[in-house]
């Protein structure tokens, strides 16, 4: 849920993602060596991939920021082009927040911390800061007019809930693709025109030093990762047909993710993980559990076509010619006991004039989202 090359910076710390994104990476389906080719798993108690429902919110409360956190973040020497939520405390250092966001005139809230903020060097652009706790700000300037107050404009806890129950709902999802590893090169092919899931083993996604996804540009590609730990390190990312708004990387068991000299294309949903986000860019959403930051968040939009990322070598990692952004693919809603699968409360719905961080409506968009 954003063309720039990612390069370090001494100053700015880019969060790479508006959040999935987390940690992702992996063989098929648990079995087998990271050198050989497996077939796609289908869990005996899989759900069915027709997606015949979008969620109007495929990510909660999550959907419309480019970072979401629901507990501690420490970022510096980057940004997050679009909007950042901390549950816990957040501590910034040479950072921005918000550079590719519409100007909100003041009534958007695009930083949204739920405990203390710590901010020291920085900006803070087309919206407001908001933090429950105590606010020490430093050098942070909001050039569009945008203010930092203190208020609770989100329900974090509710958030989490509503989180993790959604990574555990779209795991149970049939895969219907085919996976492919071989001498470190995961390839993950799909012909479904609406939904195409896969399911991968964090060992071959940890071990991968190329990822290529195959799928129709009309589609939406799931990609489920098991394994408490994983990441991706120093691997190039190539999408052909789909674009990286319409793919998410889902790590419901990750307690620990590590994302290094990496230009991921999707977003990250790994919501019960700690990440580690030494060096590089995510073109899409990250969400976890908390996060340590060096890199690089894009939530804008960039050329269409085919991503390739390139290689993230010495802490560079070049972004890719895709459509990048917000994870705006479409998952199936959960629907068990009223709001599915645990998943939280049911959002509601958005209404024209609600921004980010709006109490009653925190899911809800900028101009135009649904």
């Amino acid at each position: 849920m954003l063309r720039r090359q990612v390069r370090r910076r001494p100053a700015l710390l880019l969060l790479t993602g508006a959040m999935a994104l987390a940690p992702l990476a992996s063989v098929v389906a648990g079995t087998g060596s990271a050198n050989a080719a497996h077939k796609p798993h289908k869990p005996d108690t899989a759900t069915t991939t027709t997606a015949t429902t979008c969620a109007p919110t495929p990510l909660g409360a999550a959907t419309p920021f480019n970072v979401f956190v629901t507990g501690d973040a420490a970022l510096q020497g980057s940004d997050s082009e679009g909007a950042l939520a901390v549950g816990g405390n957040a501590t910034l250092r040479d950072y921005s927040v918000g550079a590719t966001l519409p100007n909100s005139n003041g009534t958007r809230n695009v930083l949204v911390v739920g405990g203390n903020l710590t901010f020291t060097n920085g900006a803070v652009q087309n919206g407001n800061a908001v933090y429950g706790g105590v606010g020490m700000l430093t050098n942070v300037i909001f050039p569009q007019g945008g203010k930092a107050q203190q208020g609770s404009v989100l329900d974090f806890g509710a958030a989490t809930t509503q989180l993790r129950g959604l990574s555990t709902y779209y795991a149970t999802l049939a895969t219907n693709g085919t996976t492919s590893v071989q001498n470190g090169a995961l390839t993950l092919s799909g012909s479904s025109t609406t939904l195409n899931v896969f399911t991968v083993s964090g060992s071959a996604v940890a071990g991968a030093r190329s990822v290529t996804i195959n799928a129709p540009a009309s589609s939406t590609v799931l990609v489920n990762i098991d394994g408490t730990t994983g990441g991706f390190t120093n691997a190039n990312f190539t999408l052909n047909g789909v674009d990286a708004s319409h793919v998410l990387y889902n790590f419901p068991q990750a307690t620990t993710l590590t994302l290094q000299n990496v230009a991921i294309q999707g977003s990250i949903l790994a919501p019960s993980a700690a990440i580690d986000f030494t060096a590089g860019v995510i073109n899409g959403t990250l969400v976890g559990a908390s996060l340590n930051s060096g890199g690089q968040a894009n939530s804008g939009q960039a050329n269409s076509g085919q991503a390739n990322s390139g290689q993230a070598n010495s802490g560079q990692a070049n972004s890719g010619q895709s459509n990048t952004g917000p994870f705006t693919g479409c998952l199936p809603a959960p629907t068990q006991s009223g709001n599915g699968s645990g998943s939280g409360p049911a959002p509601q719905p958005c209404k024209p004039g609600n921004g980010y961080g709006d109490k009653n409506h925190p899911h809800c968009g900028p101009p135009g989202h649904k």
